[in-house]
C-alpha cells in the first residue's frame, strides 16, 4: 500500500524538489542584514509544506488525467488506471496533501498562509493546460518556479522591497525555464498517443525548439 502511494506521487521527485526550496531559504539567510536567527522548527514546517505541495501536485495530475492515462499504453499501468489505488482514495489523498501544505504554511507565517493557494491553483490548472496548448510546460515551470520564493518567504515573511528579493527571483526564473525544458523532452515519450488524443498539440518540432531555448535560457 505504501509503495503504491509512493509511486502515485513520485516521492523521489519530492525529495528532488527540496534543494530548490531550501536554496531560496538559504538565500534569505545569506542576504539578510542583520543576520537572521532561525530555529529547526522552521525547517520542519518547510519540509512538511514541500511534502504536502508536491504530493498534491503529482496526485491531482494523476487524478485528473486518470481517464487519459488508462488509454495510453505507457501510463495504463499507473496506480489509478491499474486499480492499485481507487479514484476515491486518490481524491482523499490529494485533498489531505493540500491540507498538510496549508497547515504547514499557516504555522510558518500569515503571509505564507495567504500565498499558499497560489501553487495549489497552478498545480490544478496544469493538467487542463496539457489538453489545449503546447505551452502547458511553462505552466508546470511556473508551478515549480514559485518554490524558491516559498523557501525565501518562509523565513522572511514580507515581499517588499522587491529589490531585496532579486536573487531568489532570478533563481525562480531559472527554475521556470529549466523545468519547462525537461518537461517538453519528457512529453515526447507520448508523441504518438498525443497526436491522436490532442490534435491541437501536434507542433512537435516547435516543442523541441522550445526545449532547446528554455535550456539555453
Amino acid at each position: 500500500m505504501i509503495k503504491n502511494y509512493a509511486g502515485f506521487v513520485k516521492i523521489e521527485h519530492t525529495l528532488f524538489s527540496l534543494p530548490i526550496v531550501f536554496a531560496g531559504t538559504g538565500m534569505a539567510f545569506a542576504f539578510s542584514q542583520p543576520p537572521m536567527e532561525y530555529s529547526w522548527g522552521i525547517f520542519f514546517w518547510i519540509f512538511l509544506a514541500v511534502l504536502g505541495a508536491r504530493s498534491y501536485g503529482f496526485g491531482v495530475n494523476r487524478w485528473l488525467d486518470s481517464a487519459i492515462d488508462s488509454q495510453n499504453p505507457r501510463t495504463k499501468d499507473r496506480e489509478i488506471p491499474s486499480g492499485k489505488i481507487s479514484l476515491r482514495s486518490a481524491k482523499i489523498f490529494v485533498l489531505s496533501a493540500a491540507a498538510i501544505f496549508l497547515f504547514s504554511a499557516y504555522r510558518l507565517s500569515p503571509l505564507c498562509f495567504f500565498l499558499a493557494p497560489i501553487p495549489l491553483v497552478l498545480f490544478t490548472i496544469y493538467p487542463f493546460l496539457k489538453r489545449v496548448t503546447i505551452f502547458s510546460h511553462l505552466g508546470l515551470g511556473l508551478a515549480w518556479g514559485v518554490a524558491p520564493i516559498g523557501g525565501w518567504v518562509a523565513v522572511r515573511p514580507h515581499l517588499f522591497p522587491l529589490s531585496e528579493m532579486l536573487p531568489v527571483l532570478l533563481l525562480s526564473l531559472f527554475c521556470i525555464f529549466w523545468v519547462a525544458g525537461f518537461d517538453i523532452v519528457y512529453a515526447l515519450l507520448d508523441e504518438d498517443f498525443d497526436r491522436q488524443a490532442f490534435p491541437c498539440r501536434q507542433f512537435w518540432a516547435e516543442r523541441m525548439r522550445c526545449a532547446y531555448r528554455n535550456s539555453f535560457i
